[in-house]
């Protein structure tokens, strides 16, 4: 039995319609109902699943406040001491908005003077606003993999099922790239030519976009915070600099100007730096800069390569790969000013690579071949349980958690 108590303005509305139009001005409250969800089933078997928790408390919490509105008496809490799922009806995706019809039976007690049961079934249509707030922003993790021969994108659930294979095309695309609205993804693709150019589509794989179109490598892009603008890796000026454009590739700019190679971008979650690998003094190192390109510090000093940067969500961490000690390339973090440096997987026969923190920050998710092929893998963010997400027979890499 799991119990959530109700704000005072669910026990204020007059009828359903009037809730549900409440309940679009307090995504606070129906944040906390997402995190009291996520505590009661914590680890869901599928997104679906989560979805039908989700659907059932808050069906049970529109009730409970229905029967409060015929007395004078205040709701405190719904206790919801079973949630019975049935086959959904219809799923449609509409960028990250999930519109469900489920009827969903649900046992419903409601604490009021005197305790009243009564078992419900209800027909829940969860409109665009609700199912935002309530059923929307489930993570999901895009990748790339060699699956049908050759490299696509794919997007599933951050517990590894739910595979759906979003692009389709003879060229080799590549290195999804989340946008922080949840709506886009970038990727990298030679669709067009013998070159990289980057590319963008909505989240369910539609309206691909192309961004560039320059006889050079273009790729590894970094959304900015407000997702206005995509810093990329490109070699259009001779060798690997640092680029950024706005998200629908006009106004590129140039940012480094150094004889050395400069690689993948990674925009800091406040939108202030920008991190990238440098091998500018003979080595592989990690640098910060302003977004302008200017005000650049080194970070790390080894002789080894240090790439494959991603910033925690928080700004206060840095997770990056490196071959420091000697072997394949293991995981590490650091903080943002280079210091307190913690080796996260220690797996020196195989390699490790490409870092994503989880939106929360408890997670990072990373690619190993450490059984035979490239596959994902995820981890919390100090190195410990370990879980592989995919499992097959092809190459699955370049992870990106949706936001």
């Amino acid at each position: 039995m799991a119990s959530f108590t109700i704000t005072p303005w669910l026990s204020k509305c007059a009828d359903l319609q009037n809730l549900t139009a409440s309940a679009v001005e307090h995504q606070t409250e129906l944040n906390l109902l997402m995190r009291f969800t996520t505590e009661t089933r914590r680890r869901p078997a599928n997104a679906r699943s989560f979805s039908a928790i989700c659907v059932a408390v808050f069906s049970a919490i529109l009730i409970a406040a229905a029967l409060s509105c015929t007395s004078e008496t205040v709701v405190e809490t719904v206790v919801v001491e079973r949630v019975v799922e049935v086959p959904v009806v219809q799923t449609v995706v509409v960028d990250r908005v999930v519109f469900v019809e489920k009827e969903v039976p649900v046992e419903v007690v409601v604490e009021k003077e005197v305790l009243v049961e009564r078992e419900v079934t209800v027909i829940v249509e969860v409109t665009a606003e609700t199912a935002m707030l309530v059923v929307g922003g489930l993570p999901r993790i895009a990748f790339m993999s060699d699956l049908d021969g050759d490299y696509e994108i794919y997007v599933m659930n951050a517990d590894g099922t739910n595979v759906v294979q979003l692009t389709d095309d003879p060229g080799y695309d590549s290195w999804p790239s989340w946008s922080p609205d949840g709506n886009r993804i970038a990727f990298q693709s030679d669709r067009a030519d013998e070159y990289d150019d980057i590319y963008m589509m909505n989240a369910d794989g539609s309206g691909v976009v192309q961004l560039t179109n320059d006889p050079a490598f273009d790729g590894y892009t970094s959304w900015s915070p407000d997702g206005s603008r995509i810093a990329f890796q490109s070699d259009r000026a001779g060798d690997d600099d640092i680029f950024v454009m706005n998200a629908d590739g006009t106004g590129v700019v140039k940012l480094t100007d150094d004889t050395g190679d400069e690689w993948g971008p990674s925009w800091s979650p406040d939108g202030t730096r920008i991190a990238f690998s440098s091998d500018r003094d003979g080595y592989q190192d990690i640098y910060l800069m302003n977004p302008d390109g200017s005000d650049i510090v080194q970070l790390t000093n080894d002789d080894a390569f240090d790439v494959s940067l991603n910033w925690s969500p928080d700004g206060k961490r840095i997770a990056f790969i490196s071959n420091r000690d000697g072997g394949q390339f293991e995981i590490y973090t650091m903080k943002a000013d280079g210091t307190d440096l913690v080796q996260l997987t220690h797996n020196s026969s195989f390699f490790n690579g490409d870092p994503q923190w989880s939106p929360d920050g408890n997670r990072i998710a990373f690619s190993s071949n450490r059984d035979g092929d490239f596959e994902i893998y995820s981890m919390n963010s100090d190195g410990s349980d370990v879980v592989q997400l995919t499992n097959n027979d092809a190459n699955d890499a370049g992870q990106s958690w949706s936001p």
